[in-house]
C-alpha cells in the first residue's frame, strides 16, 4: 500500500517516489540497494532536488536519477528524460505515464 496520497504525473519527485511504492520499496531498501541514504531520498521525495543541498549540482541531479532508477528497475535514459524536463520546468509525467499507467 502506498504510503502517501500523492497525486502521479504532477513532479518528478513524487512519481520517483510513487513507483518506489508501487514496487513494494522502502527508502531503507533503495540504501541496500545503491546507497542512496534514506535522509537524502526523503529531503528529495518530500521537498525536491532543489532543496537538497547535496544534490545541487546537475551532476549529482544525474546521479542520483541514475542510480535510483537502478534501484527501483527503471530505464535510466527515461528517468534521465524525465530529469531533463522537471529542470526545465516541463515536467509532463513522463514516468508517471510510462510506470504507473498515468496520466
Amino acid at each position: 500500500m502506498p504510503e502517501s496520497n500523492l497525486q502521479p504525473g504532477k513532479s518528478l519527485e513524487a512519481d520517483l517516489r510513487l513507483i518506489r511504492e508501487a514496487r513494494g520499496l522502502s527508502r531503507e531498501d533503495i540504501y541496500s540497494r545503491v546507497h542512496i541514504r534514506p535522509e537524502v531520498l526523503a529531503q528529495v521525495e518530500e521537498h525536491g532536488f532543489s532543496a537538497t543541498p547535496t544534490l545541487s549540482s546537475d551532476i549529482h541531479r544525474r546521479s542520483f536519477v541514475k542510480h535510483y532508477a537502478d534501484a527501483v528497475e527503471i530505464d535510466h535514459d527515461l528517468a534521465l528524460e524525465a530529469l531533463e524536463q522537471s529542470l526545465n520546468g516541463n515536467y509532463d509525467g513522463l514516468l508517471a505515464t510510462h510506470y504507473l499507467g498515468e496520466r
